[in-house]
C-alpha cells in the first residue's frame, strides 16, 4: 500500500510544496508573538493613525517592539520614522531620503536604534535612528528586493529579490 502523501508535499506542486514550511512557520511565529506581547483572543477596535508625510503611497511597514513607533517606505524613494499617540495619531520623527528607487521592505534592529529599509534598486540601508545618519548600504542584488527579514539579536539580516536569491 502506498503512504498517503498531502497535496502540499507532492513535487507537482510546485511553489507551495517548496515554501508551505516556510509560510507556515512564519505565520506560527507571528502568532508566538502576539501572545508573548500578551495579546488575548478577545478582538479589540483597531487602533488608527493617518501617516501623512510621504509623496506616493506606503508600500512597507514595521513597528518597534517595546516602542510606539512606527517605520514607513514608500514609492517616493523614502523611509520615514513615526511616533505613534495612544489617542490614534502620528508625528513624524525624521526622513531617511538616500534611496535611490522605491522602498518596498522596512525593519527595527533588534537594538532599537537602527533602521533597514530595502528598496527597488536592490540595495538594503541601515539608518541611525536617532541622529538620521546613513550607516552603511549593502548593493548585490540585480533585481527589486521584495523582502526583508532581521534575526532576532541583530546580527544578521536577509532580503529575497525578484532576482531570486536570498
Amino acid at each position: 500500500m502506498m503512504p498517503h502523501r498531502s497535496r502540499l508535499n507532492r513535487k507537482s506542486d510546485g511553489w507551495r510544496s517548496r515554501h508551505a514550511g516556510v509560510l507556515l512557520g512564519a505565520l506560527l511565529a507571528c502568532i508566538a508573538d502576539a501572545k508573548l506581547a500578551g495579546a488575548t483572543d478577545t478582538p479589540k477596535a483597531p487602533a488608527t493613525a493617518n501617516l501623512v508625510g510621504h509623496g506616493g503611497p506606503i508600500r512597507a511597514l514595521a513597528a518597534a517592539p517595546g516602542k510606539n513607533w512606527l517605520l514607513s517606505g514608500s514609492f517616493d524613494n523614502a523611509m520615514m520614522l513615526w511616533e505613534v499617540g495612544p489617542d490614534g495619531t502620528a508625528r513624524s520623527l525624521k526622513r531617511f531620503d538616500d534611496h535611490d528607487k522605491a522602498v518596498s521592505a522596512v525593519a527595527f534592529h533588534p537594538n532599537g536604534q537602527h533602521g533597514l529599509a530595502a528598496s527597488d534598486d536592490g540595495a538594503l540601508h541601515i539608518w541611525d535612528l536617532v541622529s538620521g545618519r546613513h550607516v552603511h548600504v549593502f548593493k548585490g542584488h540585480t533585481a527589486k528586493i521584495l523582502g526583508l527579514a532581521v534575526g532576532p539579536r541583530g546580527r544578521w539580516a536577509a532580503t529575497a529579490s525578484w532576482d531570486r536569491t536570498v
